[in-house]
């Protein structure tokens, strides 16, 4: 897996230098996630994402782009009366590969779409202040469904609301039990962010 990021960060950076009509820039956005499938609901565990993306214009309108990040997801719940003073919290590291297909729908806003490749980097899971050792292993593959909004602020810098929601299980369920469309924990994030171009 090593390897495969070293070359796509080559392959990235070689794009950006040697194609003329390839552009390339920085991302960085505030993440709100959860996972579907565990004790908790809502997006209430805050973590960033950053990376670079390259994009290539099939025409005035449209564009694909590729970006390479790292992204923090993960699950919180806050002790509180209602539920009894439990805590719990999940911290996953994620490296993504998204592949977007980008249309602008008036000067200003475009929409964007596609897919992302997600390996597992790490993780660090936290029940009542302690380290939580149940539980399934996590995959180290995944694969998410990307879409949102951009904004252009200037011709160089751009607002970002996307929606990032896992295709695939993140980890099979602690009781192992799987439905038709649910095969265990599927992790679902919303990122705002910018996007600059360098």
């Amino acid at each position: 897996m090593r390897s495969f990021i070293l070359i796509t960060i080559s392959v990235f950076f070689i794009s950006v230098l040697k194609g003329q009509d390839f552009k390339g820039g920085i991302n960085l956005a505030l993440v709100g996630s959860q996972v579907a499938g565990d004790c908790c609901s809502g997006y209430h565990k805050a973590g960033i994402k950053v990376g670079g993306y390259v994009s290539y214009p099939i025409n005035r309108d449209a564009m694909i782009s590729m970006e390479l990040n790292y992204i923090q997801k993960g699950s919180r719940q806050n002790p509180t009366e209602d539920n009894d003073f439990q805590s719990y919290r999940l911290n996953l590291h994620y490296a993504e590969l998204p592949f977007l297909f980008q249309y602008r729908i008036i000067e200003e806003l475009s929409a964007e779409g596609g897919l992302a490749y997600g390996y597992f980097i790490g993780k660090k899971e936290e029940a009542n202040f302690q380290d939580a050792v149940a539980g399934k292993p996590f995959n180290k593959h995944n694969l998410n469904f990307l879409i949102g909004f951009y904004y252009n602020v200037t011709e160089r810098f751009r607002l970002n609301l996307r929606s990032n929601n896992s295709i695939l299980p993140i980890r099979p369920h602690t009781s192992g039990a799987t439905r038709l469309f649910n095969q265990g924990q599927y992790s679902d994030a919303i990122c705002l962010g910018i996007q600059f171009e360098l």
